[in-house]
């Protein structure tokens, strides 16, 4: 256990400032409490990769998403515009934004980088080599006029598989049949041109398979859409499908190849792009119908778009040693499908997962506030519902400071000031850093000059300063900076 150790700081040179008049002031200049001047929301805090810490074949590609987090909670896709880098190429190497490509087994680092933020996650590149590749769905059948999609699935000799839809090359034995791309956002893609049939080839290297595709003269009879008449939070997607009907009684993946629209663009958008046909996107809350349609034939369904629902917490800081005795404010901030963000510390339920190590509140008033209870490690989680998050609280042992300072006698016009009576109360500030005081402690006036106080801080070296605060709220500037290493 580790035991208190009592040191003695003297802090002087304390004068009332912003009275009327001018008169002497202390030599330090007053900041901002926090330590610091705040930060624009739109500052760039963070950026994130996905996938993280994945693992792939040597000879394969995995892309990657980096996603920029601002100071406002908000979020965008930067995978376009940050600077990718791989600290070993001659483990992978990146092509182009966020495609990698294994050159060799073993670890690197992927970063991407932007205005001297880096976000960054680890790949393992495995010397597992290439089996076999399946191809889904296996001899379908299609209308003429229509798209069908192929993906190609590598299975490794470590018995791992791994999606190649976007690596492998793809060929049609007869063009005029049906073709199938090889471009980007569309490999696999298969589109007919008449009636017959066609060998459909994806090949990896030496490894292919190939599967039969049947085009007939059926006519497209229905589509059906789904799901029908659904609801979803506002900030949040929906994909829908559909699904043809024809003249000869088979059906159809229709999704990629039907015209999709949205009677209220306002209330939900729908997509016609590569590889997101039929994806709604939601803006405000209400109805809208949704519609697919091919020549002459449609169908449609209606989308309601609730009020947005809660994704996630933040916890602020996620990660605390505070001393014994000391406490420390936790703050709970949440994440809504509609990228909104709320300040959730007074809704949230907090907890501490050891209380015998520190308690925290749910007190109106003081919730989220943690109280060290005994040296050791505790996880704080805040819960809304189903949503949670935690943070990692450590307790430490402590050492008591004693703090002396005289108050003072004169405002700054030179007329005299009775620090027992015309004073409410003191400031202490403190941090770890000379003149930014990232901790504050307001004090009631106790009626004695000079005056003393203890505080139990954990190992490491403090500044302090001093204020003094008059009945109508003026405040002093800062006392001389007093330090001390514990």
């Amino acid at each position: 256990m580790l035991h208190n150790k009592v040191w003695s700081i003297l802090v002087v040179s304390l004068f009332m400032a912003g009275l009327a008049g001018c008169g002497t002031v202390s030599s330090s200049s007053p900041q901002n409490p926090a330590g610091g001047s705040g930060t624009n929301d739109s500052t760039l805090l963070s950026i994130s990769l996905t996938p993280a810490n994945s693992s792939f074949a040597n000879k394969t590609s995995r892309q990657f998403t980096a996603t920029a987090i601002y100071a406002n909670k908000k979020t965008s896709d930067v995978t376009e515009t940050v600077t990718w880098t791989s600290s070993d190429e001659s483990k992978a190497t990146i092509d182009k934004p966020g495609h990698v490509t294994g050159k060799g087994a073993g670890k690197t680092t992927i970063k991407a980088s932007s205005g001297g933020i880096t976000g960054e996650t680890t790949i393992t590149i495995s010397d597992a080599t290439l089996v076999s590749i399946a191809l889904t769905p296996a001899n379908p059948g299609i209308a003429k006029g229509t798209t069908q999609q192929f993906t190609a699935t590598g299975t490794f000799s470590d018995n791992t598989t791994q999606d190649l839809t976007a690596s492998v090359v793809w060929s049609s034995s007869s063009t005029g049949v049906a073709t199938i791309s090889n471009a980007a956002n569309s490999q696999g893609l298969a589109t007919s041109a008449a009636s017959g049939s066609t060998t459909v080839t994806a090949t990896s290297g030496g490894v292919s398979n190939a599967t039969t595709l049947t085009v007939t003269e059926a006519t497209l009879v229905s589509i059906a859409i789904a799901p029908a008449n659904l609801s979803i939070a506002n900030g949040t997607t929906q994909q829908f499908t559909a699904t043809g009907a024809f003249s000869d009684n088979t059906s159809q993946d229709l999704t990629a190849s039907v015209t999709w629209n949205s009677s209220g663009t306002d209330i939900a958008t729908i997509s016609n792009a590569a590889n997101s046909q039929g994806l709604a996107t939601s803006a405000a809350s209400g109805s809208t119908t949704i519609t697919a349609t091919s020549g002459s034939v449609s169908n449609s369904t209606t989308l309601t778009v609730t009020p947005a629902i809660l994704v996630s917490i933040a916890i602020t800081p996620t990660s605390l040693s505070i001393a014994n005795g000391t406490t420390r404010q936790f703050t709970a901030t949440g994440a809504f499908s509609d990228n909104t963000t709320q300040d959730l510390t007074a809704s949230v339920t907090w907890s501490s997962s050891s209380t015998g190590v520190a308690t925290i509140s749910n007190a109106s008033g003081s919730k989220g506030l943690a109280t060290g209870t005994a040296a050791g490690t505790t996880t704080v989680t805040a819960a809304s519902g189903s949503v949670a998050a935690t943070a990692s609280l450590a307790v430490t042992g402590t050492s008591a400071v004693i703090l002396t300072w005289d108050g003072p006698t004169t405002k700054t016009d030179g007329s005299s000031l009775n620090p027992l009576t015309d004073l409410t109360s003191y400031r202490l500030y403190y941090g770890t850093s000379p003149q930014t005081y990232t901790q504050t402690i307001d004090l009631v006036n106790p009626g004695t000059n000079p005056v003393t106080y203890t505080v139990n801080l954990a190992p490491g070296t403090y500044y302090f300063a001093v204020t003094a605060v008059d009945a109508s709220g003026q405040e002093s500037s800062y006392s001389n900076e007093a330090s001390r290493t514990l």
